[in-house]
């Protein structure tokens, strides 16, 4: 047969009763806190530069005399090109976004204990909700981030 071959699945393990999360978290060595937070980091990263962007299309609009389709339509082909970018990752070079995220989640996550990994898993994906609800907020309460433009210069 054609799939006789295949490796078959493992056998599921028993269920073992939940540990407090409390506990998990104190479990954890110095690097593994250190490793967790270094691909949250490379996460959070990621959607800043994202939601500095998208969040911002009104001044965009007025900085480069674009429409608001030229501009919506460049945030829709970097998010077309994602999977390039995990690809890229893959193979050890980034290409435009999405490469980050398969090297934060293995960095965060590797060398977590077995019950710690749903956790922690959790944690690192809200990472992008943090920012959009903190960019959100800074802009709402008129925190000014383009005080200077949008565009960045060597000159002084």
């Amino acid at each position: 047969m054609l799939f006789e071959n295949l490796p078959a699945l493992p056998p599921r393990r028993a269920q073992k009763q939940s540990k407090n999360p409390f506990v998990i978290l104190g479990s954890l060595s110095t690097i593994q806190w250190l490793l967790f937070l270094s691909g949250m980091m490379a996460w959070i990263s990621d959607a800043i530069d994202f939601f500095a962007v998208s969040l911002s299309i009104t001044r965009l609009v007025v900085e480069f005399e674009e429409s608001t389709s030229a501009i919506t339509q460049s945030i829709t082909l970097t998010l077309l090109l994602r999977p390039a970018g995990a690809l890229g990752g893959f193979f050890g070079f980034g290409i435009a976004m999405g490469g980050i995220w398969g090297q934060a989640a293995s960095t965060s996550l590797e060398n977590m204990p077995l019950e710690a990994c749903g956790l922690f898993s959790g944690f690192l994906t809200e990472g992008y909700a943090v920012v959009r609800c903190v960019y959100a907020v800074c802009l709402m309460t008129g925190l000014n981030f383009y005080s200077h433009g949008t565009r960045f210069s060597s000159q002084t």
